[in-house]
């Protein structure tokens, strides 16, 4: 109790220095990922694998994993155990995510499964960075990077330097970043891969917009926009117009920003990605926070906060809620107030669970 009291008096001082929340960094992933949309029809009858398609959603994977179950397929068992953490870890449930990763590993490693081992491996590092625990997910990293080369496989050896770029990212040790998503574009071009030609740009590109660097940014970034392009990729074309929006805003070049942001949440609206959509509706909440438009801004994040909601995303329901009450705070603080209160009522639940879970890793 003294410790919520606590936070709620300092709730002014800590919200005047709320920093643009990039809800891309959240979980960094390729542009050709599929649609988020979820095939509710879609059920399983037997034990047999296709492409993992997040669509499909955690009913069907646990139906499908019951079925596999039965028949004692180890190897299928581990990859839809990998599928599974994969969905707990894009909606933010770590305990799970860790628990079927670790299963999907010891299954992995029990049929010999080379490339399963190194992708759980490299799941185990993502799920232990979205919990804060870098060092544990470094090593994950770095192990998988290892195992890649030793493997010899050049895709997951790409994969592994992606997923080290975007750690030492989220870290800020912007050079390491750069040198490991250089890598990997080397590599990718080696493939002939142009979509994770492009996917690697972005990264590029996004690496130069978080030091400042705009006009590469946006350099890096156009160069990817005109592969998507050429492929006719438009989760890729829209991702890299969010991040075009994100370097104008960044700017100061309000009014592309936002013309920006409209075309990009219009294709992430076409192709039903919520995620994306959450994005680039709080980006231009934070246009309309720029000039003073609290009203529009409000109305924004409050969209925004919905997305997030559908998507059980808690950290970014806190963010939206605590956006929301700042822009209340100087015309209505007993709302502000109230919206600050719903934050805190989540960050401290995720605490609890965290605690909970890093007890039982023994982290």
């Amino acid at each position: 109790m003294r410790r919520s009291t606590f936070r709620l008096l300092f709730f002014v001082l800590i919200i005047i220095q709320l920093s643009v929340f990039n809800l891309a960094q959240t979980k960094p992933d390729s542009t050709s990922q599929q649609s988020v949309t979820k095939l509710e029809q879609v059920k399983p009858t037997e034990c047999e694998l296709k492409g993992f398609d997040i669509r499909l959603g955690l009913d069907y994977y646990e139906k499908l994993l019951s079925l596999c179950r039965a028949t004692g397929n180890k190897a299928a068992i581990s990859k839809i155990l990998y599928s599974i953490g994969n969905i707990h870890l894009r909606e933010e449930r770590p305990a799970q995510s860790l628990e079927a990763f670790q299963e999907s590993l010891t299954l992995s490693e029990s049929v010999g499964d080379k490339a399963g081992i190194i992708n759980t491996i490299s799941a185990l590092g993502i799920a232990h960075l979205d919990q804060g625990n870098s060092v544990q997910a470094l090593e994950y990293n770095n192990k998988a990077l290892a195992l890649s080369e030793a493997f010899g496989d050049k895709k997951l050896i790409a994969q592994s330097l992606r997923n080290l770029g975007d750690f030492q990212s989220r870290q800020a040790n912007f050079a390491q970043a750069m040198d490991y998503h250089k890598k990997e574009l080397r590599l990718q071009e080696d493939l002939g891969n142009k979509i994770e030609v492009a996917t690697v740009l972005l990264n590029i590109g996004n690496v130069y917009k978080y030091e400042s660097d705009y006009a590469q940014a946006l350099k890096y970034i156009q160069m990817a926009l005109k592969i998507f392009e050429e492929l006719g990729n438009k989760a890729g074309i829209a991702d890299a117009l969010s991040s075009t929006c994100s370097t104008y805003f960044k700017q100061g070049y309000y009014s592309q920003a936002l013309e920006c942001s409209s075309k990009s949440l219009s294709m992430h609206e076409e192709l039903q990605d919520k995620w994306k959509i959450a994005n680039d509706l709080e980006l231009m909440a934070n246009f309309y926070k720029g000039q003073n438009d609290r009203p529009k801004a409000i109305e924004y994040y409050q969209r925004a906060l919905k997305q997030c909601e559908k998507l059980g995303r808690k950290q970014c329901m806190v963010h939206q809620l605590e956006m929301i009450a700042f822009m209340y705070f100087r015309d209505n603080r007993t709302l502000a107030i109230e919206y600050y209160k719903k934050s805190l009522a989540i960050r401290e639940t995720q605490e609890k669970i965290s605690g909970i879970m890093k007890a039982g890793f023994n982290f």
